[in-house]
C-alpha cells in the first residue's frame, strides 16, 4: 500500500493515473566504471590504527565494494538463469576491459590508473568518446594538427556529434535557408581528416581484437551453463536465437 501525506488531491490524482514510462534495463558496467573502481581501490589508504585491525582496512573495504558490483546484487530478485547469464557476461567484461585498458596504457600491471585515466573517469558520460580521446592524444594527433578549427572538429566528432536523419532535399533546403539568413554557425560537421580517420580505425581494430575473445569466451561458457542462452541479452531478454 502507498500512503500519501500532506499532498494535494490533484497531485495524488496525477501520480496515480499518469502513464508510467517503460524502464529498459541496461548492462550494469562499462569501461569507465571499471576505471572508477580501480581508482577507488588505489586511492584507499590505511592509517596505522586500521593496519592493526586487518578486517576493517580501507583497502579491504574498497575491494569488497568492487566485488559487490561484480556480483550484481540487484539481480537477486531475478530468476537463477538470468543471474547466471548476467554474472558470466559481467565477469568476463571486467576481465577483458582490464586487458583493454592495459593495452592502451591507461592502467599499469598493478591495476593502478596511469596517464589520462584520471581525467577519463570524469568524462564517463561521453564513453566511448573519452577512451578514444585518450588514444588519439597518446598517438600525438593533436601535435600534428596545426589548425585550431581542425582540433575543434575532432573534438566535436567525439563529444558532440548527434545523428540527424534528413533527406537530401531537406538538407539542401535547410542549407539554403541558413545561407539566406546568413547564419555563421554550423549544423553539419565536415568530413573527418585522413589522419583522424586512420587513428579511429586503428582504435576500433584494437577494440575488435580484444573483445572478440570476450564474446567467444562468454558464448562458450553460456553453452556449458545454459542451453540457447548465449543468444539472449541478460536483462532485456531480447533473443537473437533462430
Amino acid at each position: 500500500h502507498v500512503v500519501f501525506i500532506d499532498i494535494p488531491i490533484p497531485k495524488i490524482r496525477h501520480l496515480t493515473i499518469s502513464k508510467i514510462p517503460n524502464i529498459t534495463a541496461h548492462f550494469p558496467t562499462s569501461i569507465t566504471f571499471l576505471m572508477r573502481l580501480l581508482h577507488l581501490y588505489s586511492m584507499s589508504k590505511d592509517d596505522d590504527n586500521q593496519k592493526k585491525n586487518d578486517c576493517c582496512t580501507a583497502k579491504r573495504d574498497s575491494c569488497n565494494r568492487s566485488l559487490i558490483v561484480l556480483e550484481c546484487s540487484f539481480m537477486s530478485t531475478f530468476s537463477m538463469e538470468k543471474q547466471i547469464l548476467c554474472d558470466i557476461q559481467t565477469h568476463y567484461h571486467f576481465l577483458y576491459s582490464l586487458q583493454f585498458l592495459h593495452r592502451i596504457n591507461l592502467v599499469n600491471i598493478k591495476g593502478d590508473l596511469v596517464g589520462l585515466a584520471g581525467l577519463l573517469t570524469h568524462l564517463y558520460f561521453y564513453e566511448p568518446g573519452n577512451i578514444l580521446f585518450s588514444y588519439i592524444i597518446n598517438q600525438e594527433l593533436f601535435h600534428s594538427t596545426k589548425s585550431l578549427g581542425d582540433i575543434v572538429i575532432i573534438l566535436a566528432y567525439m563529444f558532440t556529434k548527434l545523428p540527424w536523419h534528413l533527406t537530401d532535399e531537406q538538407r539542401q533546403q535547410l542549407l539554403l535557408k541558413r545561407k539566406e539568413k546568413k547564419y555563421n554557425s554550423k549544423l553539419f560537421l565536415p568530413s573527418m581528416s585522413k589522419e583522424f580517420r586512420q587513428m579511429v580505425n586503428e582504435y576500433n581494430q584494437i577494440v575488435k581484437n580484444i573483445y572478440i575473445y570476450y564474446i567467444q569466451d562468454v558464448i562458450n561458457k553460456l553453452r556449458e551453463k545454459l542451453i540457447n542462452q548465449e543468444c539472449m541479452l541478460p536483462l532485456s531478454n531480447i533473443s537473437f536465437y533462430k
